[in-house]
């Protein structure tokens, strides 16, 4: 136990990152923190590192998505990317969950827009699109939580996971032309996932959303692109203004006073943009 706590407490590994989960924005770190996105640049360009904690948090919500989107997809009623593994025939954007008299493999939608070489797009993907008995489509999100923690999110999900799911359904329009009816935050409790224990967010989406998810968009990307070519101490403190409003950022809490002392060092490793082309 000794040593599980020494390595818990200690190890923490490096692998590379891939760079196109930085040099575009993505949904998945809205509301967009441009703090957060320097200084762990700066302090390990092109790694991702993780602690122990983390990554059982991370290699649990992998296996609980699969897990998920393997048997809810069997229903019928999940729009999605489907392959056959016997005969390798695809069905993009489909509703087909069998082929060769065996289960086609469930692959996520695909979010990419604007991603043209040299420009600054958005991409992610959907954890699943659901079609209700009124043909009306939803997007959810699966979320990992403990029994205790899926009730609470159940009323207060956070904006960063309300933001993630809103932009899915606007991006869905852009990209595929579907409109969906709202959108849903499926919290699973990771130490026990009975049907009881799921506690479910959902929302809406009016014309007046989409449109202000448009403009939401639209200025984090242009927060996303200051970001990736600042160079300068006033642009860095200017984007350091910004704050993504996460009670777990721990780069947001470093006191205003500390800052440009911190900033002078990173400086020689921006702009991003361009030391991810070296």
């Amino acid at each position: 136990m000794s040593v599980y706590r020494q390595v818990f407490d200690e190890v923490i590994l490096f692998q590379k990152s891939d760079p196109s989960r930085l040099y575009n924005l993505r949904c998945s770190q809205l509301p967009y923190c441009p703090r957060s996105v320097i200084l762990n640049h700066a302090h390990k360009p092109g790694l991702m590192s993780l602690d122990m904690r983390g990554s059982f948090y991370v290699s649990v919500g992998t296996v609980v998505h699969t897990v998920m989107q393997s048997y809810l997809s069997q229903s019928g009623q999940f729009l999605a990317d489907y392959e056959c593994k016997e005969c390798g025939t695809k069905y993009p954007l489909s509703h087909v969950t069998e082929c060769c008299g065996f289960p086609t493999l469930y692959e996520e939608v695909t979010i990419d827009v604007g991603t043209k070489k040299g420009k600054h797009g958005i991409q992610g993907h959907i954890d699943g699109i659901f079609k209700d008995s009124k043909g009306r489509y939803w997007i959810i999100d699966f979320k990992t939580a403990s029994v205790k923690g899926a009730v609470a999110k159940e009323k207060s999900p956070g904006e960063g996971y309300m933001r993630q799911v809103r932009a899915y359904a606007v991006l869905l329009r852009r990209q595929y032309g579907i409109t969906v009816k709202g959108v849903m935050l499926i919290f699973i409790p990771r130490d026990n996932p009975r049907p009881e224990n799921i506690k479910v967010w959902e929302s809406t989406m009016s014309e007046k959303d989409f449109e202000n998810g448009i403009e939401e968009l639209k200025a984090d990307k242009k927060l996303h692109k200051r970001t990736m070519h600042a160079t300068t101490l006033e642009e860095v403190l200017d984007l350091f203004k910004t704050r993504c409003g996460s009670p777990y950022c721990t780069h947001c809490k470093i006191p205003k006073s500390e800052l440009p002392k911190i900033v002078k060092r990173i400086l020689p490793k921006l702009p991003i943009q361009e030391q991810g082309k070296k």
